[in-house]
């Protein structure tokens, strides 16, 4: 296959899976001369397709023409790339499974279409506008106005304001992200004729949750309202009653979620209860927003680990320390403050016994005039901790989880229990901590978010477990060497070909330092 970057025919498969459809092989392909990678999708052909164009030219089908069209139709649009596969691979068993070889371009243009309309309504525009060939302003008009259905105006009023309170309810939510663990932090607004009569957030420690608050705060005017939520209602019951019981009681008409609740126990019951009740469901508005809210969450209830993000405050050169250890300070106070509202945003922080011992943290979040009990998480293999640090001296005040392995002895046990700490003892995996372990018993203990502050030596094992969502990096104007400490200890890497790659999000000026926010691409 030749390389795209290059022009190399020597390319090699790295990896091979069936796509999400089960129709087409996805292979991971690898460059040798550029070190490029890229993907390619094989796929069974039923038959030879020959388009004929309106000016009777005939030539073959080309999958990847179509698949170009559609991509720049897509661009910067919401829609996932294994979504457009899907589609795409629709279209073409539908003109195969039509029993002709010759197909019309103008059907292919109609069913592309058709296609798009169901999954983006701004790709369906994009692309109508070059198939259809408008010759003026009034063209383009009329067929925008036809896409819109004939509605009344109190409708189009309810309709328009939708993304509103669906916004504000998301808003609602992200403030209690840190806070809800082992919950999802939800956020609901509940209008009637416009006007906002209940909000509410899923209370920290998860109970209540947010359908109860606002319905609290509504009273009686909730009857015949609009409930906007960013997680489908609730379903089960468990410490309390379900939350879709509490809306059909409470009489709402319509429910907005954004997102279905993946937990098998509600995914999808709960709009099913809804609506058996008589109550209008409506749901994906604010999905994507919702789907990065409620991450953490998913991951815990799904892979059964939380989402994790690495933090790295280093040099110009990537050194977090110098050689004799000294590493206060790398950034500068703007950066320290943001490390502290990031912290404020997680369940937990997570440390390495090495810098516990190094730096004697405290692990809290101090100077933003909030109160915010963080999880102090802290992985010793023997627990060969110091007693006499300040994560020792808070141990009672604020929640402190030791990971250790079989090779802490009981007297340290006994004396970091008798501390106030909670031990968790996990597997070991080549001398050291098995982290997928690690991540697995802190879930189970209910965290979804955790913030990891180092050192080395972890991130390390992180990246080797692949286990890093995202990475939120601060580099500082200054250099320290190569006799100073990495960021990141020794991943045995030899070849290229196995590094893990990281999508840049944003960049942003923190007073002198430069932050860079990176998202896994796996």
């Amino acid at each position: 296959m030749r390389c795209p970057f290059c022009g190399n025919v020597d390319t090699q498969v790295k990896d091979s899976r069936p796509a999400e459809d089960h129709v087409a092989i996805r292979r991971r392909r690898f460059c040798a001369d550029c070190g490029g990678r890229f993907t390619t999708y094989e796929r069974v052909q039923l038959r030879d397709l020959v388009v004929v164009k309106t000016s009777g030219r005939r030539e073959e089908f080309d999958r990847d023409k179509l698949e170009r069209s559609i991509r720049i139709a897509l661009q910067k649009r919401p829609v996932e790339h294994e979504r457009m596969e899907k589609m795409i691979s629709g279209i073409v068993r539908r003109l195969e499974s039509l029993g002709e070889t010759d197909i019309a371009s103008k059907m292919i243009g109609e069913i592309v279409m058709e296609s798009l309309a169901r999954i983006d309504t701004v790709a369906f525009v994009r692309f109508a506008s070059v198939y259809k060939n408008f010759q003026a302003a009034d063209d383009f008009d009329k067929f925008v106005s036809e896409l819109r259905p004939a509605v009344s105006k109190e409708e189009e009023k309810a309709i328009l304001s939708d993304p509103r309170f669906m916004s504000m309810a998301l808003a609602l939510g992200r403030r209690g992200l840190g806070r809800t663990w082992p919950n999802p932090s939800v956020g609901c607004v509940i209008v009637r004729n416009g006007i906002v009569i209940g909000r509410g957030r899923t209370a920290d420690g998860g109970r209540p949750h947010a359908e109860v608050l606002a319905l609290d705060e509504a009273g009686a005017s909730a009857k015949g309202a609009t409930v906007y939520v960013t997680l489908e209602p609730c379903s089960h019951i468990g410490n309390t009653s379900a939350c879709t019981a509490a809306l059909i009681k409470a009489g709402v008409a319509r429910v907005v979620a954004a997102v279905s609740d993946q937990d098998k126990r509600v995914n999808g019951e709960g709009f099913a209860q809804l609506q058996a009740a008589g109550i209008e469901v409506t749901t994906g508005l604010g999905s994507s927003a919702a789907h990065e809210d409620h991450q953490g969450f998913f991951k815990r209830i799904i892979q059964e680990r939380p989402l994790l993000t690495l933090k790295l405050a280093m040099s110009l050169d990537g050194r977090i320390a110098t050689a004799k250890g000294q590493s206060k300070w790398i950034t500068d106070p703007p950066a320290r403050r943001l490390v502290h509202a990031l912290r404020a945003q997680h369940d937990a922080v997570m440390v390495g016994g090495g810098t516990a011992r190094k730096d004697d943290p405290s692990l809290t979040v101090r100077g933003l005039g909030i109160d915010h009990m963080v999880v102090r998480v802290v992985l010793s293999r023997k627990l060969d901790l110091p007693v006499d640090s300040k994560l020792a001296m808070t141990a009672k005040d604020m929640p402190l989880w030791l990971c250790h392995g079989s090779k802490a002895t009981g007297v340290r046990i006994e004396k970091w229990k008798a501390l106030g700490a909670k031990l968790i003892q996990c597997e070991e995996k080549a001398e050291m901590l098995d982290i997928k372990d690690v991540m697995k018993q802190v879930a189970g203990l209910g965290l979804t978010r955790i913030f990891c502050e180092g050192g080395g030596a972890l991130a390390a094992s992180l990246i080797k477990a692949n286990l890093i969502d995202e990475i939120i990096g601060f580099n500082s104007g200054f250099f320290i060497g190569a006799d100073g400490q990495p960021a990141i200890a020794s991943l045995d890497m030899e070849d290229l070909c196995n590094r893990q790659k990281f999508s840049l999000l944003e960049t942003q000026n923190i007073g002198p330092d430069i932050m860079h926010r990176w998202r896994n691409k796996a």
